[in-house]
């Protein structure tokens, strides 16, 4: 077993959020609104300087309708993201600039198509960040 700390138990910590990343991709293209948020806050409380449990938690805000709340969390990722090869910073500032730019900020089908890698990373350290635009 693993000791708290050691590189096998963070590998480990790791493959569970990379696990947990892959399925709120698949519960944002389902448009399963509920298990969506459940998974981001999950996401946010492993890894909270991480981007992708804020972008999908914008996202399960963006479905349920609640675009203000949507862009602080894109804020949030985009901030954390910053040009990051998954795409994470860029679909955040864009789906934001979408969510501003919409009186009603409802979620186009079409968006869903295009959306972040979910592939696991080793870390976010390989992520060298950028300031948003």
């Amino acid at each position: 077993a693993a000791s708290p700390g050691s590189k096998a138990a963070q590998r480990a910590v790791d493959g569970l959020y990379n696990i947990g990343v892959a399925r709120a991709y698949k519960y944002a293209m389902s448009g399963n609104r509920s298990a969506l948020m459940e998974q981001a806050k999950w996401l946010v409380s492993s890894k909270p300087c991480s981007p992708e449990g804020y972008y999908y938690l914008g996202f399960a805000r963006e479905l349920a309708g609640d675009a203000a709340n949507a862009i602080a969390e894109y804020d949030k990722a985009s901030q954390l993201a910053g040009n990051d090869e998954q795409g994470y910073g860029q679909w955040a500032r864009f789906r934001r600039e979408r969510l501003l730019a919409s009186d009603s900020g409802s979620k186009d089908s079409q968006d869903r198509q295009q959306e972040p890698h979910s592939q696991p990373r080793r870390s976010n350290d390989d992520i060298p960040y950028q300031s948003p635009p």
